[in-house]
């Protein structure tokens, strides 16, 4: 039997807009961030000092798929930061294209 796919976790705004943190990568490049856990999701916030502006929700792979390539379409978002530190900075966050992660997501 198969393992089911593990949940991710994203930042969005507490206002319902649905809008969500990114930043530049020092190559200039639009990253977005994920999380693998709601604990490191929620120390991010923390260690911002954001925890009014911004919640945590977990998505499920396919939900995170079609957040990704909305966010490629709509914010020309080229690069996913997983689990960057809000204590160090963003920028030394594990950061990877994401044209290859979404083929490795959907499994060709």
């Amino acid at each position: 039997m198969s393992e089911a796919p593990k949940p991710c976790y994203l930042l969005f705004t507490r206002d319902g807009s649905g809008q969500f943190p990114m930043y530049r990568t020092t190559e200039g490049k639009v990253a977005l961030m994920m999380f693998k856990t709601r604990e490191t999701a929620r120390a991010f916030i923390d260690g911002k000092g954001m925890s009014n502006e911004w919640q945590v929700e977990e998505y499920s792979q396919t939900r995170f798929v079609d957040w990704v390539r909305d966010a490629v379409k709509r914010q020309g978002a080229s690069e996913l930061a997983v689990d960057p530190d809000a204590a160090t900075s963003t920028t030394d966050a594990k950061v990877i294209p994401i044209i290859p992660f979404l083929i490795e997501l959907e499994g060709g």
